[in-house]
C-alpha cells in the first residue's frame, strides 16, 4: 500500500511541473507614435498542453497616458507560449496574447501581443526572462513592450 502512495504522490508532482505562472512588468513606453505613455504588467497561468507548447489565461494591468487622458484598465487574454529548446539553461520562446476588455470601457476594446523573449533558469521550478514585442489596442494604439519577469 505504501508504493501505491509514493506512486500517486510522484504522478501529483509531475502533473504541477506543467503548469507555469508568469508576474512581468513592462516599464514606461512610449506609443510608436509618440502620442502618449503606456505602463503594463502581466499575470499569466500556462498549462504544458504539448511538448514545449504552453496554453494559458492571463490579464494585463494597464496604464495609458494620451493627450492628458488617463485610462486604468485591465484585459484578459489566451496566451501562447512556444518554447524553442527545453533542456537547455537559456530559453528562447515565441510569445502570442489575445484578448481584450468586455466591461471597462464604453464597448469591447481588443488587446494583443506578440514578442519574443528567452529565460534563464535558475532553479528547476524559477526562472527569470526578458522580451520584447509589438502590443496593440483596438483604438489603433501600438507600442513596443519590453517586459521582465519571473516565472515560476
Amino acid at each position: 500500500m505504501l508504493f501505491g502512495v509514493n506512486k500517486a504522490f510522484s504522478q501529483e508532482v509531475d502533473k504541477w511541473r506543467k503548469i507555469e505562472v508568469d508576474v512581468s512588468i513592462s516599464p514606461n513606453t512610449t506609443e510608436l507614435d509618440k502620442s502618449g505613455e503606456i505602463i503594463s504588467g502581466d499575470i499569466a497561468v500556462r498549462y504544458l498542453w504539448k511538448p514545449n507548447f504552453y496554453v494559458g489565461l492571463g490579464t494585463v494591468p494597464t496604464y495609458l497616458n494620451f493627450y492628458n487622458s488617463s485610462y486604468i484598465y485591465s484585459p484578459f487574454y489566451l496566451s501562447l507560449r512556444y518554447e524553442l529548446e527545453s533542456d537547455k539553461m537559456i530559453l528562447p520562446y515565441f510569445l502570442i496574447n489575445v484578448g481584450g476588455s468586455f466591461f471597462q470601457f464604453n464597448d469591447f476594446q481588443f488587446q494583443g501581443k506578440v514578442a519574443i523573449g528567452a529565460e534563464i533558469s535558475s532553479s528547476e521550478r524559477c526562472g527569470i526572462f526578458a522580451e520584447i514585442g509589438l502590443a496593440y489596442t483596438s483604438s489603433y494604439i501600438f507600442w513596443s513592450p519590453i517586459s521582465i519577469g519571473l516565472r515560476f
